[in-house]
């Protein structure tokens, strides 16, 4: 799954933000086997692992060690 539309189209799945004609690229994609209905369930887990990350707070001498 190299191709850069379909992982285009994947993110959009995963997101919810495809146009009825990009759904229907990405099931058309998936029923000749080009793309793999288990890599989107392996990009989904990642997707939602990632949402559980929490980022730190930066610590208030950040901006004058940044700007110095």
């Amino acid at each position: 799954m190299n191709n850069e539309k379909h992982i285009e189209l994947i993110s959009g799945y995963l997101q919810g933000t495809l146009a009825e004609s990009e759904q229907l690229e990405l099931d058309r994609l998936i029923n000749q086997g080009k793309i793999d209905r288990k890599e989107i369930r392996r990009i989904e887990f990642l997707y939602q692992q990632v949402g559980f990350i929490e980022a730190p707070e930066p610590e208030p001498s950040l901006g004058n060690r940044f700007y110095s």
